[in-house]
């Protein structure tokens, strides 16, 4: 099974990808995305008419998780009966 964590969910939508800095100053991609489990919220956009409303997912990044986490099924290698042992001395 996969890690629980957003970039293998079946909700996550990947937007960028950036370097992320940890404490011992190396350096790992990271990903931007978007939770697209519910629909998309109502926001306030910045600089905008002061009744203007916008629509957006909530943004995340790929090494984020939540209580709802499902596996991404198109990330799920497939296993053969072979490999579990089916089939042999029939």
């Amino acid at each position: 099974m996969a890690e629980r964590k957003c970039e293998t969910c079946q909700y996550w939508h990947k937007i960028t990808e950036h370097l992320a800095h940890n404490q011992r100053n190396s350096s790992r991609a990271q990903f931007s995305g978007q939770c697209r489990r519910r629909a998309p919220t109502a926001v306030r956009s910045e600089g905008a008419r002061p009744h203007f409303l916008a629509s957006a997912w909530p943004p995340t990044i790929s090494r984020d998780w939540c209580g709802e986490w499902e596996q991404d099924l198109d990330q799920v290698e497939p296993v053969l009966a072979e490999d579990l042992g089916f089939g042999e001395g029939v």
